[in-house]
């Protein structure tokens, strides 16, 4: 009976969902509110909460970002390192109308980081599946690579998209970067979605979701109920999912 009972005492740990054990090491972190700022300035909020809830290093560099207000210290990155020319030629790294791209937000983040040589390097991860790598490797890779850089002491930067299906295709209708604040440090080959928590600069606030994948999907599924990028752009019964595109962090 003892191997039975055993057995019996050990389901509930098999089957246990994953827990946010893994947290921003600085969570009580006064989270920059993009809307304090010029329009579609969710790159650069982000950058600055990212680096704000990180260790104390990451917190140091935030601190010799000049400003007493979110709108000065966006603008503080937005001159600074917004202004130069963008990887896409033609263009500068951030646009009143377009924002800040992927490849650009992260040259932002090196560029600040430069200012303590003894920070981690940061880089991007993109998250596409493709004829080697399935939807569910994908998302252990997500998994993987946000749980080393909270390791780290900075909190990842996601980049999330809207799609809708449309015409029997998924299209990407609007584009977003948030900040990963928590999640759980282990998850088991079979687990397919996990709990997260992550500021959203468009009002500067945490909220909770969870990230899955799905067969049909090209990248990661985000279930954010609380957000509503891409919502004003979707029309009536069409469906639609968040991706996650790709993350930037010290990995």
């Amino acid at each position: 009976m003892k191997p039975v009972l055993l057995t019996l005492l050990l389901i509930p740990h098999l089957f246990a969902e994953p827990t946010l054990d893994l947290r921003a090491p600085n969570p009580d972190f006064d989270f920059i509110d993009q809307r304090q700022g010029p329009g579609n300035s969710c790159g650069p909020a982000s950058l600055l909460n990212a680096f704000g809830s990180g260790s104390a290093r990451w917190q140091n560099v935030f601190a010799q970002v000049p400003g007493d207000s979110d709108r000065i210290r966006i603008l503080s990155i937005i001159k600074t390192f917004g202004l130069k020319d963008s990887s896409l030629p033609g263009r500068k790294r951030w646009q009143p109308r377009a924002g800040t791209n992927l490849q650009d937000l992260q040259t932002m983040i090196s560029e600040l980081a430069a200012l303590d040589w003894k920070l981690p390097k940061t880089r991007t991860q993109l998250l596409f599946t493709s004829q080697t790598d399935s939807p569910a490797q994908q998302f252990r890779l997500a998994h993987k690579q946000a749980r080393t850089s909270l390791k780290k002491g900075f909190p990842p930067i996601l980049s999330i998209r809207r799609y809708v299906l449309r015409d029997g295709h998924w299209t990407s209708v609007h584009g977003h970067f948030i900040v990963l604040t928590a999640m759980p440090t282990k998850i088991t080959r079979s687990t397919n979605r996990f709990p997260i928590r992550y500021c959203d600069p468009q009002g500067g606030n945490q909220w909770d979701g969870s990230l899955s994948f799905a067969k049909d999907f090209s990248c990661p599924v985000l279930d954010l109920p609380a957000a509503r990028v891409g919502k004003p752009l979707i029309k009536p019964g069409e469906q639609s999912r968040i991706g996650l595109t790709a993350l930037i962090g010290a990995f």
